[in-house]
């Protein structure tokens, strides 16, 4: 399982939307379908767990940067 860390990650990442990672890269762009199949569906499960408890948050303005404009 380790050797297929960067993988997993790329693929949950990709997968939760937080951001496009990029392709997978020589020697790290093979891992099982299987495990593939599970980080995507880590990643699928994190957004509706981010979502469930989210709630009505919303994040206040950044006025840390009101001196910087």
């Amino acid at each position: 399982m380790a050797s297929y860390n960067i993988q997993l990650e790329k693929t949950r990442i990709n997968a939760a939307g937080y951001c496009q990672s990029g392709p997978m890269r020589s020697p790290y762009d093979y891992m099982p379908d299987d495990f593939r199949e599970a980080a995507e569906e880590c990643g699928r499960r994190w957004v509706k767990l981010c979502e469930t408890y989210l709630g009505d948050y919303r994040f206040s303005d950044p006025v840390w940067l009101a001196d910087a404009l």
